[in-house]
């Protein structure tokens, strides 16, 4: 019990500063390739065609029902879906990109978006992810308000977050420092 009143007040005590705290941009090291930034970015723009995807995401709730309802009925929703590609400057070496992505974490479905951007440089690259939100595909008996802003403290998910986007940057920056691993000329 004491332990337990001991944390309440530790947690009411906090800063308000840490409680507004979210994730606002995930970027990746820097990664080596050939290529000068004009041959790096097209090369950027195929893979993040390739690879990324801002597909329409569904999601649902039974809040309306009451957790005492005797029918079940989900009410679902969409997040349409978007172009990948919303803007290529092969001269200045950037692609810019809509990313969404779909996990499981803790045993709950989820889906996580961002805009990606791929910055190259002479023999290299970064990619750095911004405008990032989360949802939970289906919430049960609590309202699903779709994507929101993903929140930095502790039970809010932004580490698996973070993962997921990691992962994103890891599959880009294979497929543009291996643009001949994936051609099939021999079809």
């Amino acid at each position: 019990m004491r332990l337990l009143i001991a944390a309440l007040l530790l947690l009411s005590s906090a800063p308000e500063s840490h409680a507004r705290e979210y994730l606002e941009e995930v970027e990746s090291e820097v990664f080596k390739t050939v290529g000068t930034p004009q041959e790096i970015t097209k090369r950027a723009r195929s893979c993040a065609l390739e690879i990324l995807e801002a597909d329409e995401v569904s999601y649902s709730d039974s809040a309306s029902q009451g957790l005492f309802a005797t029918r079940s009925q989900d009410l679902s929703a969409k997040a349409s879906g978007t172009s990948v590609l919303v803007d290529v400057d092969i001269e200045g070496g950037k692609v810019i990109a809509n990313s969404r992505r779909a996990f499981t974490a803790k045993m709950l479905k989820k889906n996580v978006k961002s805009r990606v951007a791929i910055l190259a440089r002479d023999q290299r690259f970064k990619i750095r992810h911004t405008k990032i939100e989360h949802l939970q595909e289906s919430s049960g008996y609590m309202k699903n308000s779709g994507y929101t802003r993903v929140g930095k403290w502790l039970g809010s998910g932004h580490k698996d977050v973070t993962k997921q986007l990691n992962i994103v940057s890891s599959e880009l920056a294979d497929c543009i420092q291996n643009p001949e691993s994936g051609q099939d000329d021999d079809w």
